[in-house]
């Protein structure tokens, strides 16, 4: 039984250092070369004005807030009317808006055009549409966004080094007191086995820790579970220019934030920026209290002149 526990540990050890330095590998040689692709800011007074209004509202949430800040436009512009209860239906005799996010949605709209769409169901209509792609692909392409799967080979040789961990501390402690109970054994070298598994194992976790911190510094958004789709990173100077950007759109003077369209106003601050509630939550109903508390707009206010429901 002591040759059992033995072996165990050494086996367990052996796969955490191993996998312990294709981690350091992938962590101090691939993640950098991640991070220089990410988008630097230019030395300029608004970094992020080459960007249009639907591509700061996906950097600033995801393709369903960019479809938020257009429904906002174009119910304020009068292309669309949104009732309380969230149907958007579309308004004959307005010109055909240029913006082509703006003219998916009447064409959506347009397949159907004698029933009302609820916002939710223009959001799935939408989300893989060809011109959302194109601003999530352009995003990538400057290096604000950052797609998941470049990390994902790192974050693989993570969950190895964890469950080799965890198997390191565990097992040869449940094989110590499976010998306790049902055979003889030498304590002082089972002990030893053990203390192995675990000095290995805590080795392991702690380069895990590291390795998880190390992933975190591409950027936030997303994380380590979610819609794959949705899984992206911003990356962190273009994070802090765009919060740098929401900033001043909503807490500059009131006569400037009044300036400001109201597609952008909500791309920079969320529908909680229209002065109207009432289509706030006809596009955004609360979520219940059992879920994690309110649906994704809560930014602060702004002095922007915001349409109501119709």
């Amino acid at each position: 039984m002591t040759l059992l526990l033995w072996t165990a540990a050494v086996v367990f050890a052996g796969l955490v250092l191993l996998t312990r330095a294709r981690v350091k590998t992938a962590v101090q040689h691939w993640l950098p070369e991640v991070r220089k692709r990410q988008w630097r800011p230019a030395s300029t007074a608004d970094p992020l004005a080459d960007l249009g209004t639907y591509e700061l509202a996906y950097l600033m949430g995801d393709a369903g807030h960019a479809i938020d800040a257009a429904l906002v436009t174009l119910h304020h512009g009068g292309a669309v009317r949104i009732s309380r209860e969230g149907e958007v239906s579309a308004v004959t005799g307005v010109p055909v808006p240029t913006d082509p996010l703006e003219r998916a949605v009447l064409d959506t709209l347009a397949t159907d055009p004698h029933r009302p769409r609820s916002a939710p169901e223009l959001r799935a209509a939408l989300r893989f549409t060809p011109v959302l792609t194109s601003i999530h692909r352009r995003l990538e392409d400057l290096g604000m966004l950052t797609p998941d799967e470049a990390v994902e080979p790192t974050r693989a040789r993570l969950v190895e080094l964890l469950t080799a961990s965890v198997g390191a501390t565990v097992v040869p402690w449940l094989l110590l007191v499976a010998a306790a109970v049902f055979f003889p054994v030498d304590w002082l070298a089972a002990l030893g086995a053990a203390l192995l598994g675990t000095a290995a194992g805590g080795l392991g976790i702690r380069e895990h820790v590291l390795g998880r911190r190390a992933i975190d510094t591409i950027g936030g958004h997303g994380g380590w579970h979610g819609d794959r789709f949705l899984v992206h990173r911003v990356a962190p100077e273009a994070a802090s220019a765009l919060l740098r950007k929401s900033d001043a759109a909503r807490r500059g003077p009131a006569k400037r934030r009044a300036l400001v369209p109201v597609g952008l106003a909500v791309a920079l601050g969320g529908l909680a920026v229209l002065a109207d509630p009432t289509l706030q939550t006809a596009l955004r109903p609360p979520e219940p209290e059992s879920e994690s508390g309110g649906a994704g707009t809560g930014y602060g206010g702004c002095g922007g002149g915001c349409g109501g429901c119709g």
